[in-house]
């Protein structure tokens, strides 16, 4: 019989900047402003994601 020991929390990505296969944890993630949302004539509100840093070309991954 299998039992689970510890939920699973590793996540893995892949950096499209370098190629990179990342795992990462969910205290690895960050969340920032990464633009504006554009209508008309003006910005209306910033776009707000969640990222982790590619530790090998420093690009942003968004997740």
């Amino acid at each position: 019989m299998i039992k689970i020991i510890e939920a699973g929390k590793i996540r893995e990505a892949r950096c499209k900047s370098c190629g990179a296969l990342l795992q990462y944890d969910i205290s690895d993630i960050r969340e920032g402003s990464v633009g504006w949302e554009y209508h008309g004539t003006g910005p209306i509100r910033k776009i707000i994601r969640r990222y982790i840093v590619c530790p090998q070309c420093k690009c942003l991954v968004f997740v």
